[in-house]
């Protein structure tokens, strides 16, 4: 319905802000605890804003898609750009054009062919959108090592 999307998008803006004005401090959380808790007096209070947003997206996404599905969108499209990102900054927003893609891709299939379930067609589409990347990184990788 209309107020799904509504909710979806404002959902999506919010944590796309969030993230956006909070980047070091939750990459210092995710990725060097120890050290975030040198440079962060605030470190509990990082860490409970970096699960709400999670929360935020799962909750989200549940009555869309569904826990399994939600948790297959967290999760692909972070794999995918990790095989081709060098940095955080780019994997966090070759990440996120791979779910947008995926999602709106999915999406169209889903209302194009009926029959097929949106959840089911997005997580497809953001798998397809993982195999390429992979084959990629496999071709790239194997170049490097033989010259």
């Amino acid at each position: 319905t209309s107020l799904d999307a509504i909710l979806i998008v404002s959902c999506s803006l919010l944590c796309s802000i969030a993230a956006l004005a909070f980047h070091k401090q939750f990459i210092l959380q995710s990725f060097d605890l120890s050290f975030s808790k040198l440079q962060n007096s605030q470190n509990s209070l990082t860490q409970k804003a970096l699960s709400l947003l999670m929360l935020l997206i799962v909750c989200t996404g549940l009555k869309t898609t569904g826990a399994i599905l939600i948790l297959a969108l967290l999760i692909i499209p972070a794999g995918a750009a990790r095989l081709i990102c060098d940095n955080n900054k780019a994997l966090i927003a070759t990440s996120a054009t791979i779910g947008v893609i995926s999602a709106g891709i999915g999406t169209l299939l889903s209302a194009h062919f009926a029959g097929i379930p949106t959840g089911a067609c997005i997580v497809l589409c953001a798998f397809t959108i993982f195999a390429f990347m992979f084959c990629i990184h496999q071709i790239k990788s194997g170049l490097l090592r033989h010259g």
